[in-house]
């Protein structure tokens, strides 16, 4: 079906969203055969021009139960072994906020036992947290336009704290009660597109990316006294994620820039290499490697290695076009996806 939602796997299933017709469907399908076990759908269809139909948020699993978000902002909490549905709601209705430009596209995020996202909205509603359970406010918070990123959770200065987008800012909350700790201006100039998630380079240094002329930006968290202020450390428009993330690995980060994967020093974001081109696909890494899943569905792997450009593989892994879907990997097994077809391969050493 259409959409652009990856893989959860847990329990010998996997889990993901699509497009059948004016209906999103959520869908279970067996690790093993791709045999599908159960679904469920509900009427609701998002369509533009460039990204297409379909939804785009990945399911989050949690202690036997499965939390979606549709394009529309359907927020479904199902039995993960049935289907069946345990509550829901729809999130930007109950916020009062709007579907954004591209769809709703971030994904449920766990944190203890509550299910944080971020809806959007101006009445101290931008950030919400439910009670994973009953789906009862535990808190909300904050003021700002909804993005595409997905709300993370980094140790930074020996705490946790909830990395959290929203137009034209980064920001750092107590994940607890959805306290400010510190904001960063991030300011992206197309419809909003903060895409692509953070990546920490150290305990007090984050790195953020983005497209559209964007490029990246290193800034240092500093604690003054009780209160937390950041720093810029570098910038630089070599590396211009627009649909993915960007890599960090031991001391280099590996990412597209548009289309074409490169290799900059985290210290200073000078360049190391370029590569070849991939599209607007995306990047995973594993066992010191990059596993790329071009837009066009080929399917390619990579050496980390901060010296050289070294390709291992590249063969025609899905059929029917753009894919735009992120890989999953999980012991050892790479699920794939795309609005044609959907395929899985193992990837551990001691297999055929």
């Amino acid at each position: 079906g259409d959409g652009h939602s990856s893989f959860s796997i847990a329990k010998g299933l996997a889990f993901t969203i699509e497009q059948h017709d004016e209906n999103e469907v959520i869908a279970a399908f067996s690790v093993k055969s791709g045999e599908i076990k159960w679904k469920y759908e509900y009427r609701s269809k998002f369509e533009e021009y460039f990204g297409g139909i379909g939804p785009r948020s990945t399911p989050t699993w949690h202690k036997d139960r499965l939390y979606t978000l549709g394009a529309k902002g359907h927020l479904n909490c199902l039995d993960a072994n049935s289907g069946k549905v345990l509550w829901q709601q729809n999130i930007i209705k109950e916020n009062k906020s709007e579907v954004p430009y591209w769809g709703v596209s971030t994904s449920p995020f766990i944190y203890k036992d509550s299910v944080i996202l971020s809806p959007g909205g101006q009445n101290n509603n931008a950030i919400i947290s439910l009670n994973a359970e009953s789906g009862k406010v535990v808190w909300k918070k904050h003021n700002g336009n909804q993005v595409y990123s997905t709300p993370t959770l980094f140790k930074i200065l020996n705490e946790e704290q909830l990395i959290i987008a929203l137009e034209g800012k980064i920001l750092s909350l107590n994940p607890n009660n959805g306290e400010l700790l510190w904001s960063h201006k991030w300011k992206i100039y197309v419809n909003n597109h903060n895409i692509a998630q953070p990546a920490q380079l150290n305990d007090d240094t984050l790195l953020v990316t983005a497209g559209y002329g964007t490029g990246a930006e290193a800034f240092q968290i500093i604690r003054d006294g009780k209160k937390m202020r950041t720093k810029i450390l570098w910038k630089s428009k070599l590396l211009k994620t627009k649909f993915s993330s960007a890599i960090y690995w031991d001391g280099f980060i590996y990412g597209l820039n548009e289309s074409r994967l490169v290799c900059l020093n985290a210290k200073d974001g000078s360049l190391k290499w370029r590569g070849k081109k991939y599209g607007y696909g995306k990047i995973v890494a594993a066992s010191g490697h990059l596993i790329i899943l071009g837009d066009s569905g080929d399917l390619a792997l990579v050496e980390m290695n901060p010296n050289t450009f070294s390709e291992k593989i590249e063969f025609k892994a899905l059929e029917g076009g753009r894919t735009w879907n992120y890989p999953t990997l999980a012991n050892g097994l790479l699920f794939i996806r795309n609005s044609h077809e959907m395929a899985c391969f193992d990837l551990r050493i001691n297999s055929n």
